[in-house]
Protein backbone atom coordinates (compact mmCIF):
# COMPACT_ATOMS: atom_id res chain seq x y z
CA UNK A 1 0.00 0.00 0.00
CA UNK A 2 1.30 3.41 -0.95
CA UNK A 3 0.65 6.42 1.25
CA UNK A 4 0.03 9.66 -0.65
CA UNK A 5 2.31 12.47 0.42
CA UNK A 6 0.71 15.77 1.23
CA UNK A 7 2.81 18.83 0.53
CA UNK A 8 3.07 21.00 3.61
CA UNK A 9 2.10 24.67 3.35
CA UNK A 10 4.95 27.12 2.81
CA UNK A 11 5.06 30.07 5.23
CA UNK A 12 5.79 33.50 3.78
CA UNK A 13 6.71 36.68 5.64
CA UNK A 14 4.81 39.63 4.23
CA UNK A 15 2.50 42.42 5.37
CA UNK A 16 -1.12 43.47 4.98
CA UNK A 17 -2.08 46.27 2.57
CA UNK A 18 -5.78 46.66 3.29
CA UNK A 19 -5.21 49.84 5.31
CA UNK A 20 -2.22 52.09 6.15
CA UNK A 21 -1.44 49.96 9.23
CA UNK A 22 0.59 47.57 7.04
CA UNK A 23 0.64 44.92 9.78
CA UNK A 24 3.24 42.17 9.51
CA UNK A 25 1.78 38.81 8.45
CA UNK A 26 2.80 35.16 8.25
CA UNK A 27 0.92 33.61 5.34
CA UNK A 28 0.77 29.86 4.78
CA UNK A 29 0.32 28.96 1.10
CA UNK A 30 -0.52 25.57 -0.38
CA UNK A 31 -1.13 24.98 -4.10
CA UNK A 32 -1.16 28.76 -4.66
CA UNK A 33 -3.95 29.29 -2.13
CA UNK A 34 -3.76 30.95 1.25
CA UNK A 35 -4.62 28.41 3.95
CA UNK A 36 -3.72 30.38 7.06
CA UNK A 37 -2.88 33.97 8.05
CA UNK A 38 -1.62 35.23 11.39
CA UNK A 39 0.26 38.21 12.74
CA UNK A 40 4.05 38.15 12.54
CA UNK A 41 5.27 38.31 16.14
CA UNK A 42 8.82 39.03 14.91
CA UNK A 43 7.74 42.20 13.10
CA UNK A 44 9.43 44.98 15.14
CA UNK A 45 6.64 47.47 14.44
CA UNK A 46 3.43 45.48 14.79
CA UNK A 47 4.64 42.66 17.04
CA UNK A 48 2.08 40.09 15.92
CA UNK A 49 -0.93 42.39 15.83
CA UNK A 50 -3.36 42.20 12.93
CA UNK A 51 -7.07 42.89 12.66
CA UNK A 52 -9.75 40.54 11.37
CA UNK A 53 -9.57 42.06 7.88
CA UNK A 54 -5.89 41.24 7.60
CA UNK A 55 -6.44 37.68 8.78
CA UNK A 56 -8.96 37.17 5.96
CA UNK A 57 -6.81 38.59 3.17
CA UNK A 58 -6.60 35.17 1.54
CA UNK A 59 -10.36 35.08 1.10
CA UNK A 60 -10.21 38.31 -0.89
CA UNK A 61 -7.79 36.76 -3.36
CA UNK A 62 -9.95 33.66 -3.76
CA UNK A 63 -13.27 35.52 -3.93
CA UNK A 64 -15.36 33.93 -6.73
CA UNK A 65 -16.61 37.39 -7.77
CA UNK A 66 -13.11 38.65 -8.46
CA UNK A 67 -12.20 39.80 -11.96
CA UNK A 68 -9.31 37.71 -13.27
CA UNK A 69 -9.18 39.62 -16.54
CA UNK A 70 -9.96 43.06 -17.89
CA UNK A 71 -13.50 43.71 -19.06
CA UNK A 72 -15.05 45.83 -21.83
CA UNK A 73 -18.68 46.85 -22.03
CA UNK A 74 -20.52 45.61 -25.11
CA UNK A 75 -23.31 47.49 -26.91
CA UNK A 76 -25.76 45.16 -25.17
CA UNK A 77 -24.54 46.37 -21.76
CA UNK A 78 -22.54 43.32 -20.71
CA UNK A 79 -18.90 43.19 -19.65
CA UNK A 80 -16.89 40.87 -21.87
CA UNK A 81 -13.32 39.70 -21.25
CA UNK A 82 -10.63 41.60 -23.11
CA UNK A 83 -6.87 41.23 -22.93
CA UNK A 84 -5.08 44.00 -21.06
CA UNK A 85 -3.03 45.25 -24.02
CA UNK A 86 -6.13 45.70 -26.17
CA UNK A 87 -8.05 47.40 -23.37
CA UNK A 88 -5.23 49.87 -22.66
CA UNK A 89 -4.77 50.66 -26.36
CA UNK A 90 -8.50 51.27 -26.81
CA UNK A 91 -8.71 53.43 -23.69
CA UNK A 92 -5.68 55.47 -24.77
CA UNK A 93 -7.20 56.03 -28.19
CA UNK A 94 -10.51 57.21 -26.75
CA UNK A 95 -8.83 59.56 -24.28
CA UNK A 96 -6.70 61.04 -27.07
CA UNK A 97 -9.81 61.60 -29.19
CA UNK A 98 -11.72 63.25 -26.31
CA UNK A 99 -8.76 65.54 -25.51
CA UNK A 100 -8.44 66.54 -29.17
CA UNK A 101 -12.14 67.44 -29.31
CA UNK A 102 -12.64 69.06 -25.91
CA UNK A 103 -9.25 69.76 -24.36
CA UNK A 104 -7.32 68.08 -21.51
CA UNK A 105 -9.69 69.28 -18.76
CA UNK A 106 -12.43 67.10 -20.25
CA UNK A 107 -10.61 64.14 -18.65
CA UNK A 108 -10.72 63.63 -14.87
CA UNK A 109 -9.14 61.24 -12.39
CA UNK A 110 -10.65 59.95 -9.14
CA UNK A 111 -8.11 58.67 -6.65
CA UNK A 112 -9.37 56.25 -3.99
CA UNK A 113 -7.82 55.34 -0.66
CA UNK A 114 -6.66 51.93 -1.84
CA UNK A 115 -4.66 53.53 -4.63
CA UNK A 116 -2.54 55.36 -2.09
CA UNK A 117 -1.33 52.08 -0.55
CA UNK A 118 0.41 50.83 -3.71
CA UNK A 119 3.95 52.10 -4.21
CA UNK A 120 3.93 52.20 -8.02
CA UNK A 121 0.47 53.69 -8.51
CA UNK A 122 1.01 57.33 -7.57
CA UNK A 123 4.16 57.89 -9.69
CA UNK A 124 2.44 56.40 -12.72
CA UNK A 125 -0.73 58.39 -12.06
CA UNK A 126 1.30 61.60 -11.79
CA UNK A 127 3.08 60.82 -15.05
CA UNK A 128 -0.21 60.09 -16.82
CA UNK A 129 -1.71 63.32 -15.56
CA UNK A 130 1.24 65.39 -16.68
CA UNK A 131 0.94 63.80 -20.12
CA UNK A 132 -2.78 64.55 -20.38
CA UNK A 133 -2.42 68.05 -18.92
CA UNK A 134 -5.70 68.03 -16.99
CA UNK A 135 -6.46 69.92 -13.77
CA UNK A 136 -9.38 67.64 -12.90
CA UNK A 137 -7.94 65.50 -10.09
CA UNK A 138 -10.33 64.35 -7.34
CA UNK A 139 -9.87 62.07 -4.32
CA UNK A 140 -11.49 60.73 -1.19
CA UNK A 141 -9.44 63.22 0.84
CA UNK A 142 -11.74 66.10 -0.08
CA UNK A 143 -14.75 64.03 0.96
CA UNK A 144 -13.74 63.16 4.50
CA UNK A 145 -10.66 65.18 5.52
CA UNK A 146 -10.43 68.30 3.35
CA UNK A 147 -10.15 70.47 6.47
CA UNK A 148 -6.73 68.94 7.15
CA UNK A 149 -5.53 70.64 3.96
CA UNK A 150 -7.47 73.87 4.40
CA UNK A 151 -6.34 74.64 7.97
CA UNK A 152 -2.57 74.75 7.29
CA UNK A 153 -3.25 76.68 4.11
CA UNK A 154 -4.98 79.34 6.22
CA UNK A 155 -2.71 79.28 9.26
CA UNK A 156 0.72 78.16 8.09
CA UNK A 157 2.74 75.14 9.15
CA UNK A 158 5.54 74.29 11.53
CA UNK A 159 8.34 72.78 9.44
CA UNK A 160 9.47 70.57 12.30
CA UNK A 161 6.24 68.58 12.14
CA UNK A 162 4.20 67.37 15.11
CA UNK A 163 5.21 66.54 18.63
CA UNK A 164 5.51 62.81 19.05
CA UNK A 165 2.97 60.73 20.92
CA UNK A 166 5.82 58.77 22.50
CA UNK A 167 7.26 61.91 24.15
CA UNK A 168 3.97 63.49 25.28
CA UNK A 169 2.23 63.73 28.63
CA UNK A 170 -1.23 64.76 27.35
CA UNK A 171 -3.19 64.04 24.18
CA UNK A 172 -6.60 65.16 22.87
CA UNK A 173 -8.60 63.04 20.40
CA UNK A 174 -11.35 64.98 18.60
CA UNK A 175 -13.80 62.88 16.63
CA UNK A 176 -11.57 59.91 15.97
CA UNK A 177 -11.13 56.45 17.37
CA UNK A 178 -7.65 55.27 16.32
CA UNK A 179 -7.86 52.05 18.33
CA UNK A 180 -10.25 50.88 15.61
CA UNK A 181 -9.54 53.08 12.59
CA UNK A 182 -5.76 52.52 12.60
CA UNK A 183 -5.36 56.08 11.38
CA UNK A 184 -2.27 57.65 12.84
CA UNK A 185 1.14 58.95 12.03
CA UNK A 186 1.37 62.41 10.52
CA UNK A 187 -2.42 62.46 10.02
CA UNK A 188 -3.40 62.18 13.70
CA UNK A 189 -0.09 61.82 15.53
CA UNK A 190 -1.22 58.54 17.10
CA UNK A 191 0.95 55.44 16.57
CA UNK A 192 -0.09 53.88 13.30
CA UNK A 193 -0.01 50.25 14.46
CA UNK A 194 -0.90 48.23 17.55
CA UNK A 195 -2.73 51.22 18.98
CA UNK A 196 -4.14 49.48 22.04
CA UNK A 197 -0.69 48.47 23.25
CA UNK A 198 0.81 51.89 22.49
CA UNK A 199 -1.98 53.71 24.32
CA UNK A 200 -1.72 51.38 27.31
CA UNK A 201 2.03 51.98 27.48
CA UNK A 202 1.49 55.75 27.29
CA UNK A 203 -1.07 55.62 30.09
CA UNK A 204 1.32 53.56 32.21
CA UNK A 205 4.05 56.17 31.88
CA UNK A 206 1.59 58.86 33.01
CA UNK A 207 -0.01 60.30 29.88
CA UNK A 208 -3.40 61.97 30.35
CA UNK A 209 -5.94 61.59 27.54
CA UNK A 210 -8.97 63.66 26.60
CA UNK A 211 -11.56 62.47 24.11
CA UNK A 212 -14.09 64.80 22.47
CA UNK A 213 -16.66 62.57 20.81
CA UNK A 214 -20.46 62.08 20.91
CA UNK A 215 -19.86 58.32 21.16
CA UNK A 216 -18.25 56.41 23.98
CA UNK A 217 -15.68 54.85 21.69
CA UNK A 218 -12.98 52.35 22.54
CA UNK A 219 -10.55 55.28 22.83
CA UNK A 220 -12.97 57.23 25.04
CA UNK A 221 -13.51 54.31 27.40
CA UNK A 222 -10.09 54.73 29.03
CA UNK A 223 -9.81 58.53 28.80
CA UNK A 224 -9.24 60.78 31.83
CA UNK A 225 -11.87 63.12 30.43
CA UNK A 226 -14.54 62.20 27.90
CA UNK A 227 -16.41 65.26 26.68
CA UNK A 228 -19.43 63.51 25.19
CA UNK A 229 -20.73 66.56 23.36
CA UNK A 230 -23.80 66.99 21.20
CA UNK A 231 -23.05 66.03 17.57
CA UNK A 232 -21.89 69.00 15.53
CA UNK A 233 -20.88 71.22 18.47
CA UNK A 234 -17.12 70.56 18.25
CA UNK A 235 -16.22 74.12 17.23
CA UNK A 236 -17.92 75.64 20.28
CA UNK A 237 -16.19 73.21 22.62
CA UNK A 238 -12.74 73.89 21.15
CA UNK A 239 -13.39 77.61 21.42
CA UNK A 240 -14.24 77.03 25.08
CA UNK A 241 -10.92 75.29 25.68
CA UNK A 242 -9.11 78.24 24.13
CA UNK A 243 -11.13 80.63 26.31
CA UNK A 244 -10.00 78.89 29.50
CA UNK A 245 -6.37 78.66 28.34
CA UNK A 246 -6.30 82.40 27.63
CA UNK A 247 -8.13 83.34 30.84
CA UNK A 248 -5.82 81.26 33.03
CA UNK A 249 -2.70 82.22 31.03
CA UNK A 250 -1.84 78.65 30.12
CA UNK A 251 -0.57 79.58 26.65
CA UNK A 252 3.10 79.31 25.72
CA UNK A 253 3.90 83.03 25.80
CA UNK A 254 7.45 82.65 24.50
CA UNK A 255 6.40 80.57 21.48
CA UNK A 256 3.51 82.93 20.72
CA UNK A 257 5.71 86.01 20.99
CA UNK A 258 8.17 84.61 18.47
CA UNK A 259 5.99 82.77 16.01
CA UNK A 260 2.30 83.72 16.30
CA UNK A 261 0.42 86.61 14.70
CA UNK A 262 -3.15 87.84 15.32
CA UNK A 263 -3.31 86.37 18.84
CA UNK A 264 -5.46 89.28 20.18
CA UNK A 265 -8.04 88.58 17.46
CA UNK A 266 -8.25 84.93 18.53
CA UNK A 267 -8.68 85.95 22.16
CA UNK A 268 -11.53 88.28 21.18
CA UNK A 269 -13.18 85.61 19.03
CA UNK A 270 -13.24 83.11 21.91
CA UNK A 271 -14.02 85.57 24.72
CA UNK A 272 -17.71 84.64 24.86
CA UNK A 273 -17.08 80.86 24.89
CA UNK A 274 -17.19 80.52 28.67
CA UNK A 275 -17.40 77.05 30.25
CA UNK A 276 -21.02 77.77 31.18
CA UNK A 277 -22.00 78.74 27.62
CA UNK A 278 -20.08 75.77 26.22
CA UNK A 279 -21.81 73.43 28.65
CA UNK A 280 -25.20 74.74 27.56
CA UNK A 281 -24.48 74.58 23.82
CA UNK A 282 -22.55 71.29 23.78
CA UNK A 283 -24.42 69.29 26.43
CA UNK A 284 -21.36 68.72 28.62
CA UNK A 285 -20.43 69.61 32.18
CA UNK A 286 -18.74 73.00 32.65
CA UNK A 287 -16.33 71.49 35.17
CA UNK A 288 -15.22 68.93 32.60
CA UNK A 289 -14.50 71.75 30.14
CA UNK A 290 -12.34 73.46 32.76
CA UNK A 291 -10.61 70.21 33.67
CA UNK A 292 -9.83 69.36 30.05
CA UNK A 293 -8.49 72.85 29.28
CA UNK A 294 -6.27 72.85 32.37
CA UNK A 295 -5.06 69.34 31.64
CA UNK A 296 -4.05 70.21 28.09
CA UNK A 297 -2.77 73.71 28.81
CA UNK A 298 -0.79 72.50 31.81
CA UNK A 299 0.95 69.70 29.94
CA UNK A 300 4.50 69.97 28.70
CA UNK A 301 4.06 68.08 25.44
CA UNK A 302 1.09 66.69 23.55
CA UNK A 303 -1.30 67.71 20.81
CA UNK A 304 -4.93 68.09 19.80
CA UNK A 305 -5.63 65.81 16.84
CA UNK A 306 -8.78 65.29 14.81
CA UNK A 307 -10.35 62.53 12.75
CA UNK A 308 -13.02 62.09 10.13
CA UNK A 309 -15.80 62.52 12.69
CA UNK A 310 -14.74 66.12 13.20
CA UNK A 311 -13.79 66.66 9.55
CA UNK A 312 -17.12 65.46 8.15
CA UNK A 313 -19.29 67.32 10.65
CA UNK A 314 -20.72 70.85 10.49
CA UNK A 315 -18.17 73.68 10.23
CA UNK A 316 -15.37 71.18 9.64
CA UNK A 317 -12.90 73.85 8.50
CA UNK A 318 -13.56 75.88 11.65
CA UNK A 319 -13.17 72.80 13.87
CA UNK A 320 -9.82 71.93 12.30
CA UNK A 321 -8.74 75.58 12.47
CA UNK A 322 -9.47 75.77 16.20
CA UNK A 323 -7.69 72.47 16.83
CA UNK A 324 -4.60 73.89 15.13
CA UNK A 325 -5.00 77.07 17.19
CA UNK A 326 -4.92 75.07 20.44
CA UNK A 327 -1.66 73.45 19.39
CA UNK A 328 -0.17 76.75 18.26
CA UNK A 329 -1.20 78.75 21.32
CA UNK A 330 0.26 76.10 23.61
CA UNK A 331 3.43 75.79 21.52
CA UNK A 332 2.98 72.08 20.88
CA UNK A 333 5.63 71.68 18.22
CA UNK A 334 9.19 70.27 18.28
CA UNK A 335 11.93 72.81 19.03
CA UNK A 336 15.65 72.80 18.46
CA UNK A 337 17.08 69.68 20.07
CA UNK A 338 13.81 67.73 20.16
CA UNK A 339 13.35 64.45 18.33
CA UNK A 340 11.56 65.31 15.11
CA UNK A 341 8.83 63.21 13.54
CA UNK A 342 10.36 60.28 11.66
CA UNK A 343 11.33 60.81 8.04
CA UNK A 344 10.31 58.09 5.56
CA UNK A 345 13.23 55.82 4.80
CA UNK A 346 12.33 55.29 1.15
CA UNK A 347 11.28 58.87 0.40
CA UNK A 348 13.45 60.80 -2.05
CA UNK A 349 14.56 63.37 -1.31
CA UNK A 350 14.02 63.29 2.48
CA UNK A 351 12.45 66.38 3.99
CA UNK A 352 14.71 68.16 6.47
CA UNK A 353 12.71 69.27 9.54
CA UNK A 354 13.30 72.86 10.65
CA UNK A 355 12.16 74.71 13.75
CA UNK A 356 10.46 77.50 11.83
CA UNK A 357 7.17 78.43 10.20
CA UNK A 358 5.98 78.10 6.61
CA UNK A 359 3.59 81.04 6.08
CA UNK A 360 -0.03 80.48 4.94
CA UNK A 361 -0.35 79.72 1.23
CA UNK A 362 -4.12 79.70 0.58
CA UNK A 363 -3.31 77.85 -2.64
CA UNK A 364 -6.95 77.71 -3.68
CA UNK A 365 -7.02 81.48 -4.14
CA UNK A 366 -4.47 81.57 -6.97
CA UNK A 367 -3.77 79.59 -10.11
CA UNK A 368 -6.32 77.38 -11.82
CA UNK A 369 -10.00 77.78 -10.95
CA UNK A 370 -12.79 75.55 -12.21
CA UNK A 371 -15.78 77.06 -13.95
CA UNK A 372 -17.65 76.62 -10.65
CA UNK A 373 -15.14 78.88 -8.89
CA UNK A 374 -13.13 76.21 -7.03
CA UNK A 375 -9.35 76.46 -6.77
CA UNK A 376 -6.91 73.64 -6.20
CA UNK A 377 -6.04 72.39 -2.70
CA UNK A 378 -2.91 70.23 -2.79
CA UNK A 379 -3.47 69.99 -6.53
CA UNK A 380 -7.04 68.71 -6.23
CA UNK A 381 -10.54 70.01 -6.82
CA UNK A 382 -13.28 69.26 -4.26
CA UNK A 383 -14.82 65.90 -5.06
CA UNK A 384 -18.31 67.13 -4.24
CA UNK A 385 -18.09 69.17 -7.48
CA UNK A 386 -17.39 66.12 -9.67
CA UNK A 387 -21.04 65.41 -10.59
CA UNK A 388 -21.45 69.03 -11.71
CA UNK A 389 -18.23 68.78 -13.71
CA UNK A 390 -19.81 65.87 -15.60
CA UNK A 391 -23.40 67.02 -16.12
CA UNK A 392 -23.27 70.82 -16.32
CA UNK A 393 -22.68 72.21 -19.83
CA UNK A 394 -19.36 73.87 -20.50
CA UNK A 395 -16.33 73.77 -22.76
CA UNK A 396 -14.32 71.70 -20.29
CA UNK A 397 -17.15 69.44 -19.12
CA UNK A 398 -15.74 66.10 -17.94
CA UNK A 399 -16.41 63.44 -20.54
CA UNK A 400 -13.91 60.79 -19.42
CA UNK A 401 -13.14 59.62 -15.88
CA UNK A 402 -10.38 57.27 -14.73
CA UNK A 403 -10.90 55.72 -11.29
CA UNK A 404 -7.89 54.35 -9.40
CA UNK A 405 -8.45 52.32 -6.25
CA UNK A 406 -11.83 53.85 -5.43
CA UNK A 407 -15.58 53.55 -5.86
CA UNK A 408 -17.08 57.01 -6.44
CA UNK A 409 -20.53 55.62 -7.23
CA UNK A 410 -20.77 54.66 -3.56
CA UNK A 411 -18.41 57.08 -1.82
CA UNK A 412 -19.61 60.43 -3.18
CA UNK A 413 -22.27 62.32 -1.23
CA UNK A 414 -25.73 62.01 -2.82
CA UNK A 415 -25.12 58.62 -4.41
CA UNK A 416 -28.14 58.77 -6.72
CA UNK A 417 -26.85 61.97 -8.28
CA UNK A 418 -23.34 60.54 -8.50
CA UNK A 419 -24.57 57.43 -10.33
CA UNK A 420 -26.63 59.49 -12.77
CA UNK A 421 -23.59 61.64 -13.49
CA UNK A 422 -21.33 58.63 -14.07
CA UNK A 423 -23.87 57.23 -16.54
CA UNK A 424 -23.47 60.35 -18.69
CA UNK A 425 -19.74 59.89 -19.25
CA UNK A 426 -18.46 59.02 -22.70
CA UNK A 427 -15.72 56.97 -21.07
CA UNK A 428 -15.56 55.52 -17.55
CA UNK A 429 -12.51 53.41 -16.70
CA UNK A 430 -11.96 51.85 -13.30
CA UNK A 431 -9.08 49.79 -11.94
CA UNK A 432 -10.79 47.29 -9.66
CA UNK A 433 -10.54 43.56 -8.94
CA UNK A 434 -14.22 43.34 -7.97
CA UNK A 435 -17.59 44.26 -9.53
CA UNK A 436 -18.07 47.38 -7.40
CA UNK A 437 -20.87 49.86 -7.95
CA UNK A 438 -18.57 51.90 -10.17
CA UNK A 439 -17.32 48.84 -12.06
CA UNK A 440 -20.91 47.94 -12.93
CA UNK A 441 -21.21 51.29 -14.71
CA UNK A 442 -17.78 51.32 -16.35
CA UNK A 443 -16.96 51.02 -20.03
CA UNK A 444 -13.69 49.33 -19.09
CA UNK A 445 -12.62 47.53 -15.91
CA UNK A 446 -8.87 46.95 -15.60
CA UNK A 447 -8.28 43.99 -13.28
CA UNK A 448 -5.09 44.51 -11.26
CA UNK A 449 -2.99 42.01 -9.39
CA UNK A 450 -3.92 41.92 -5.71
CA UNK A 451 -1.70 42.57 -2.71
CA UNK A 452 -0.19 39.11 -2.19
CA UNK A 453 0.52 38.70 -5.91
CA UNK A 454 3.04 41.52 -6.34
CA UNK A 455 6.24 42.87 -4.89
CA UNK A 456 5.67 45.89 -2.69
CA UNK A 457 7.31 48.26 -0.25
CA UNK A 458 6.02 50.58 2.45
CA UNK A 459 7.17 53.86 0.91
CA UNK A 460 3.64 55.33 0.46
CA UNK A 461 2.81 55.14 4.18
CA UNK A 462 6.14 55.53 5.95
CA UNK A 463 5.35 59.18 6.67
CA UNK A 464 2.62 57.86 8.97
CA UNK A 465 4.93 55.66 11.06
CA UNK A 466 6.28 57.10 14.31
CA UNK A 467 9.74 55.52 14.06
CA UNK A 468 12.28 54.67 11.34
CA UNK A 469 10.87 51.64 9.58
CA UNK A 470 10.49 50.14 6.12
CA UNK A 471 9.35 46.81 4.71
CA UNK A 472 9.65 45.04 1.37
CA UNK A 473 7.84 41.89 0.33
CA UNK A 474 8.10 39.55 -2.63
CA UNK A 475 4.95 38.03 -4.11
CA UNK A 476 3.32 35.33 -1.98
CA UNK A 477 0.91 34.06 -4.64
CA UNK A 478 1.11 33.65 -8.39
CA UNK A 479 -1.47 35.88 -10.09
CA UNK A 480 -4.29 33.92 -11.72
CA UNK A 481 -3.84 33.37 -15.46
CA UNK A 482 -6.23 35.14 -17.78
CA UNK A 483 -8.89 32.66 -18.95
CA UNK A 484 -9.19 31.76 -22.58
CA UNK A 485 -11.30 34.19 -24.59
CA UNK A 486 -14.56 32.30 -25.02
CA UNK A 487 -16.81 35.20 -25.80
CA UNK A 488 -18.79 34.63 -22.62
CA UNK A 489 -20.01 37.82 -20.95
CA UNK A 490 -21.13 38.70 -17.48
CA UNK A 491 -24.05 41.00 -16.75
CA UNK A 492 -23.14 44.53 -15.75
Amino acid sequence: MKVARTRMPATHITYCRICPGFCGLLVDVQDNRVVKVKGDAANPLTGGYTCSKGRHVGELHADPNRFHECRRRTPSGHLEPVDADSAIAEIGGRIREIVERHGPDSVALYWGTYGSLIAATRPWADALWRAIGSHKWFSTMTIDQAAKWVAPGRIGEWQGGRQRFEDSDVWVFVGHNPLVSMMGGIVTGFPQTNGSKRLRQARERGMSTIVIDPRRTETAASADVHLQLLPGSDAMLLAGLLHVIFKEKLEDAEFCERWVQDLPALKDATAAATPEIVAQRCGVDAEDVLRAARMFGGGKKGMVTTGTGANMGPSANLVEHLAWCLNIVCGRYPREGDIAFTQPLLATPPRLPRAQVTPPTRSWESGYRSRFGYGLVFGELPTMSLPDEIVQPGKDRVRALIVMGGNPASSLPDQRRAVEALKQLELLVTIDPFPSTTARLAHYVLAPTMALERSEHTGPVEYQVNEPFAMYTSPVLEPPPEPAKTGNTSPA
